[in-house]
C-alpha cells in the first residue's frame, strides 16, 4: 500500500509516491514516484484522454540506475572485457558480457531469477530498444551463458584486466581492506558450498555460503574467493592475501608501501608472517592477547579524535610482544559504545532473568501440564544470547526436576568494564590515533558487504541456484555489479553531488523513460521519449553524468 511523501526544496514543496514493505522484520522504501507540486497533481486529476495528433504516453521504463551503471560499464570497457576472457560468442546473440551485464542491471533493481530477468528485458526493460537479442533470453540461455564465469582462472583474468583499465587510470591503494561474510539460503541438495555454519544472521537452520573480499579504501573490490558455509578464515585468509599481492605486482604496484586492515578472525602467526611478506598490517587484537590493557585505568588514555558520532574517542598506546613479533598496539576507548553496550546488556539480562523464573515454575510443577527436559533446555538456550553465555548461567536437571540460574557477578563486572574498548596493532610506526584511523576505514568493506546483503543496490540473496558453478557465476555477478555500482558512485561525488546516499539512490528511481505516441484515426501511431517528471536532484544527476546518451535513438 503506497502513501504521499512531501518534501520541501527552498519554497516550494514537491510530492512522492512511496511504496513500503517489510524486509527483515523492518519497514523498508521499495518505490518513490515523483509526481511533481500540488498544482501539477490538480492540473493531471483534471485531464482528458489524448485527442487526435496530442501525445500519450504509452509505456514508462525504469532509466535512472540502468543508464548510470550502463555509462559506467561503457567506459570501463566492461563488456569487452569480460567476452575477451569468457571466449566472446560467435553465433548471433548475446555475448557472455551482455548476458552478465543484463543480469546485473537487472538485479540492481529487484533481486530476480534468471528466468525473471528474461522476462524483465522484453516487458519492463527499455533495453529491447537498443540491444538485439535474435534468441529468447530464457533461463537456460541466461545460465549456460554465465556458468563460463564459473571458472576461476576465468574470474582471475577479468578481475585483473579491469583493476589494470583502473590503474591505468590512476587507481593507486594505499590501503586493502580484508573481511569475510556468509549468506543464509533454502538450498537443502547443494554441493559443496552450501554447508551449514556460523551464520551471521543467526539463521543457524539453513546452509550458508561464504565469500572473502579485498577492496581498496575506495570501495574498489580486487579479488574475492567463494567458500562453503563453514568457512575457517584463517585457511582462506592466507590463499586470498597472497593472490592479491601477486595481483598487485603483476600491475607494478608496490605493495611494500600497502596497508592491509583486517579483524581478528583469520589471525595467527603463520598468517601475519605471510602478510608481513609483502605489506604492513593494522589489525584487531583479541581481547584475551593483551587482558590487562582491556581493564587498564581510563586515567591512562588520553583524548584521542571526535568519531563520526562526534563521540569522543580516548587511546593508549604500548608495545607488545605478540605472535612472535614486537607490535605496536593501541586501545581505544568510546564512552558512548560503552554505555550503549550497558544498556542492551541490561535488557538482555531482564529477559533472561524473567524468562527463567517462568522457565523454572513451568518445569518443576507437579500438577497440570508440565514442560518436558527437552523443551526447557532449548527454551533456556533461547534465553542466552551468544554475548553472554559465560555471564548468564543455568542448569537443568531430569531427576528430579529443577533448575538453577544465575548472573556470573564477576563476569559480569569484566564485560561492563570492557566495554566500548577495542584493541589494534600494527608493525608501522603508528600512534594511537593514526591506527584508530586505519583500523575505522574498515567500515567501507562492511558497507560493501551491507550491500550485497540488503533488498537494494546489488543483492547476493535469494540464490534461484543450486549447484556449485551456478553460485560461483552468480557471486562473480554480484560482485562485478558492486564494482560497477562503486565506479558510479565514484562519478556521483566527483561530479559534485554530495548527497546522502538515500537521497541520491530515490532520485535514481525517480528518473524513469516514458516511450510516448499520438493518437491517429483511433490509433497510436509513432513513437518518441521523453524524461518523466523528476525533481531538482534527480535533473542534476541526469545533467552530470551524461545519462541523455543512453536514451534510445
Amino acid at each position: 500500500m503506497g502513501s504521499l511523501e512531501a518534501k520541501t526544496f527552498g519554497n516550494s514543496t514537491y510530492y512522492y509516491y512511496v511504496e513500503k514493505r517489510w524486509v527483515d522484520g523492518r519497514s523498508r522504501r521499495a518505490r518513490t514516484v515523483y509526481l511533481g507540486p500540488a498544482e501539477k497533481i490538480f492540473a493531471t486529476m483534471k485531464g482528458t484522454p489524448g485527442v487526435e495528433g496530442e501525445p500519450v504516453r504509452v509505456r514508462a521504463y525504469p532509466f535512472g540506475v540502468i543508464a548510470s551503471l550502463l555509462t559506467t560499464a561503457k567506459e570501463l570497457g566492461f563488456v569487452e572485457t569480460v567476452d575477451y576472457y569468457a571466449h566472446k560468442r560467435t553465433t548471433p546473440g548475446f555475448s557472455v558480457g551482455q548476458y552478465l551485464l543484463l543480469s546485473i542491471l537487472a538485479r540492481s533493481l529487484e533481486p530476480w531469477s534468471k528466468a525473471a530477468t528474461g522476462r524483465w528485458f522484453y516487458r519492463k526493460s527499455f533495453l529491447k530498444f537498443v540491444w538485439d537479442a535474435p534468441h529468447e533470453l530464457n533461463s537456460e540461455n541466461i545460465l549456460s551463458n554465465l556458468r563460463h564465469l564459473s571458472n576461476l582462472r576465468v574470474q582471475r583474468e577479468i578481475e585483473e584486466a579491469l583493476t589494470r583499465k583502473l590503474v591505468e587510470r590512476g587507481l593507486r591503494p594505499s590501503l586493502l581492506l580484508w573481511d569475510a561474510s556468509n549468506w543464509s539460503n533454502y538450498i537443502e541438495q547443494g554441493e559443496a558450498l552450501p554447508h551449514p555454519g556460523k551464520a551471521k544472521n543467526r539463521r543457524y537452520d539453513l546452509n550458508l555460503v561464504s565469500m572473502a573480499l579485498a577492496t581498496t579504501e575506495d570501495h574498489v573490490p580486487l579479488l574475492h574467493e567463494m567458500a562453503a558455509g563453514n568457512l575457517d578464515e584463517s585457511e582462506v585468509f592466507p590463499k586470498t592475501v597472497e593472490a592479491l599481492a601477486m595481483r598487485l605486482m603483476r600491475l607494478h604496484l608496490d605493495t611494500s608501501e600497502m596497508i592491509l586492515v583486517t579483524d581478528k578472525g583469520p589471525l595467527s602467526e603463520d598468517n601475519l608472517a605471510k602478510v608481513r611478506e609483502w605489506m604492513h598490517v593494522v589489525a584487531a587484537l583479541p581481547a584475551n592477547m593483551a587482558s590487562d590493557l582491556m581493564d587498564l585505568d581510563l586515567d591512562h588514555f588520553s583524548p584521542l579524535h571526535a568519531t563520526g558520532r562526534g563521540h569522543e574517542l580516548l587511546g593508549y598506546l604500548t608495545r607488545r610482544a605478540l605472535y612472535d613479533q614486537e607490535w605496536n598496539v593501541a586501545v581505544t576507548y568510546n564512552a558512548a559504545t560503552a554505555k550503549r553496550k550497558a544498556e542492551t546488556y541490561a535488557r538482555y539480562e531482564k529477559k533472561f532473568l524473567e524468562g527463567m523464573a517462568k522457565l523454572k515454575e513451568g518445569y518443576e510443577r507437579t500438577k497440570g501440564r508440565q514442560l518436558s527436559y527437552p523443551r526447557a533446555a532449548e527454551r533456556a538456550a533461547n534465553l542466552v544470547s551468544s554475548d553472554y553465555v559465560g555471564v548468564f548461567r543455568y542448569e537443568l536437571t531430569p531427576n528430579p526436576k529443577g533448575v538453577t540460574y544465575g548472573v556470573d557477578e564477576g563476569r559480569k563486572a569484566t564485560l561492563l568494564r570492557r566495554a566500548g574498548r577495542r584493541m589494534f596493532f600494527t608493525d608501522l610506526d603508528l600512534d594511537a590515533e593514526g591506527m584508530a584511523w586505519t583500523y575505522e576505514e574498515r567500515t567501507k568493506i562492511e558497507e560493501d558487504f551491507k550491500w550485497m546483503k540488503g533488498d537494494e543496490v546489488m543483492p547476493l540473496s535469494p540464490l534461484f541456484v543450486r549447484k556449485d558453478e551456478s553460485i560461483l557465476a552468480h557471486s562473480f555477478m554480484v560482485v562485478m555489479g558492486l564494482l560497477l555500482w562503486r565506479l558510479t558512485w565514484k562519478r556521483i561525488r566527483e561530479a559534485g553531488v554530495h548527497a546522502p546516499e538515500g537521497e541520491v539512490l530515490e532520485a535514481l528511481d525517480e528518473l524513469d523513460l516514458v516511450l510516448m505516441g499520438r493518437q491517429k484515426r483511433g490509433e497510436l501511431k509513432g513513437g518518441e521519449w521523453k524524461l518523466s517528471d523528476h525533481g531538482a536532484l534527480a535533473g542534476e544527476l541526469f545533467e552530470k553524468l551524461k545519462l541523455g546518451g543512453e536514451i534510445p535513438a
